[in-house]
């Protein structure tokens, strides 16, 4: 018997059409089980953004960088953990934000200034090719300790960037002009892993080097930026038949911050003014 909750009343339904009715209730039940894509799987765990290196390895959330030289590469470090064993692994896509408003709460679109051109690293931006990403985790330090295990040893997996998106155009909000929408796509050809529960894995890595920071024309370098998880799912093969799984961001504080943090360096020609987390809030409300 189905609760209908305190102070609803039953409907009548005559004793020549109860079975009637049972059979129109299994059917409407069939039809919206049958409704819920298999692609769509939830997976509980949590996946998670850290700079340098994995949460498990000691990774980062805050990155400072003094802005003042063209070499060198910031690296995020996107990585999983998993509630329940999956088998037949065979590739991961997953979108990440880089935007100038961390995550919100509202209410209303919560968005910031608009992307600096330091951060246009999409095709035809300032820095249009300084963005790479891969599963690539085979020299220090992601080869040292044991904090986080690299699923993809010895698989090499095709793939990386896939798209950029800018501006970012929202069906109800409208035209986001202060974030860049960043596609990742890895592939194991003819190959799959099989994944435990408790492990942090390493995902992926996003390289962004620092190439046009001195001579001044890509500006906002010195800028806090945030990055954030848009959405990361997991491809199993055909001998699982599991589909796509999602996996959920838990992980506080569910974001990284460039620029901003405990201890923000002095950046650029001046020292930078260190950036609260008040003054932060007041440029979106």
């Amino acid at each position: 018997m189905v609760s209908l909750g305190p102070g609803a009343v039953a409907p009548f339904i005559p004793a020549s059409g109860k079975k009637t009715a049972v059979k129109i209730a299994f059917l409407l039940a069939v039809l919206i089980l049958g409704a819920v894509p298999a692609w769509s799987q939830p997976q509980q765990g949590d996946a998670i953004l850290r700079w340098n290196e994995c949460a498990g390895k000691g990774g980062l959330e805050y990155a400072d960088f003094a802005c003042d030289a063209d070499d060198g590469i910031s690296t995020i470090v996107g990585s999983f953990r998993l509630d329940a064993p999956l088998t037949d692994v065979n590739g991961l896509r997953c979108t990440v934000l880089l935007s100038t408003t961390p995550p919100c709460d509202g209410p209303g679109p919560c968005r910031g200034y608009d992307l600096q051109s330091w951060w246009r690293v999409d095709p035809g931006g300032c820095r249009d090719g300084s963005l790479s990403a891969s599963t690539d985790f085979s020299a220090p330090p992601f080869t040292v300790g044991t904090g986080c295990a690299n699923a993809w040893y010895r698989k090499y997996p095709i793939g990386g960037v896939q798209n950029y998106t800018y501006p970012v155009v929202d069906s109800y909000w409208g035209v986001y002009n202060d974030r860049v929408r960043v596609d990742l796509s890895f592939d194991l050809l003819l190959q799959s892993i099989s994944l435990v529960p408790g492990t942090e894995y390493y995902a992926f890595r996003i390289d962004i080097d620092h190439a046009g920071t001195t001579a001044g024309a890509c500006q906002g370098c010195c800028v806090p930026l945030f990055v954030m998880w848009d959405r990361i799912v997991l491809h199993t093969g055909p001998i699982s038949n599991t589909g796509d799984v999602v996996i959920p961001h838990y992980s506080y504080p569910g974001f990284l911050a460039w620029q901003w943090g405990p201890n923000t360096v002095a950046c650029g020609p001046t020292p930078a003014r260190h950036t609260t987390w008040g003054r932060i809030k007041s440029q979106y409300r």
